[in-house]
């Protein structure tokens, strides 16, 4: 038998095991929501800022979908940025002579980081999207070809600049590398919570600008407003309010606009 002095030095140290075992998952919980947050906030910059620099370099933006000869989407914008986003090696093996579901370009889809598409904090699925483009006439993903800009324009002074270029998809179904997004239709629906639209809105939905702010679009933003934020028409203003952030008309104060140094000053107050 263990001597009594022995027995109780286990117990204690057992104990204090356990108790900083709990410790760490307490403290786990608390830093997990808040990991969440950052990657939420973070993973659209390393979109944003890839899709700026082929801005730089081709002139325009990627078109949101490469056709074929019938008009058939067949390679995505997603695709058309790789070499932006580091990932040349991916995007030299991507066949173009073929659909992005052809035999070859299909088993690509897993070699990409799932964090190049992907958030976990919005359920992400491997080989899946959480951002999409809200596509049509007079936003900055045309149907009709690439948008195109003044070189160097880069200030928000140009309307374009300050439009929602991308949604947050959450439990996307939608593959990379899939030419899918969403028209502007598509997207109001998406954004009211309609039953008919096949993706389910999140209680808290952010729109990504090109100047990389997110804003907090509510389900009850109006129609007007809505397409006011997705058109590059200079004539459908983009109401804000004096504070800076955008007037969906929401009394609660739902509506905001955080950039990148205001959201990393708050974290650490």
């Amino acid at each position: 038998m263990l001597p009594t002095v022995f027995r109780n030095r286990v117990v204690i140290a057992t104990l204090v095991a356990c108790a900083v075992l709990l410790l760490a998952l307490a403290l786990w919980q608390i830093i997990l929501p808040e990991l969440a947050r950052v990657e939420r906030f973070s993973r659209p910059i390393f979109i944003v800022g890839p899709l700026r620099c082929y801005l730089e370099k081709h002139g325009h933006l990627p078109p949101v979908a490469i056709r074929d000869r019938d008009g058939v989407p067949i390679h995505s914008w997603r695709v058309l940025i790789l070499p932006q986003l580091d990932l040349s090696e991916v995007y030299g093996r991507y066949d173009f002579n073929e659909p992005w579901d052809g035999p070859n370009n299909r088993r690509l889809i897993d070699d990409i980081p799932d964090t190049t598409y992907g958030c976990k904090a919005l359920g992400f699925k491997k080989g899946k999207t959480n951002y999409v483009a809200v596509k049509g006439p007079r936003t900055v993903w045309p149907d009709d070809g690439p948008f195109e800009t003044k070189p160097g324009d880069h200030t928000s002074s140009g309307k374009c600049w300050r439009t929602v270029w991308l949604l947050e998809l959450p439990r996307s179904d939608i593959d990379w590398s899939q030419p899918k997004d969403l028209t502007v239709a598509e997207a109001i629906s998406y954004i009211h919570g309609s039953k008919s639209s096949p993706w389910n809105r999140p209680p808290e939905l952010y729109g990504i600008t090109g100047l990389v702010d997110r804003i907090l679009i509510p389900a009850t933003a109006s129609d007007k407003v809505l397409e006011a934020l997705f058109s590059t028409d200079e004539s459908k203003v983009i109401p804000y309010k004096p504070d800076g952030n955008v007037d969906f008309g929401d009394e609660k104060g739902t509506s905001l606009i955080l950039t990148a140094s205001e959201h990393f000053g708050n974290l650490k107050q």
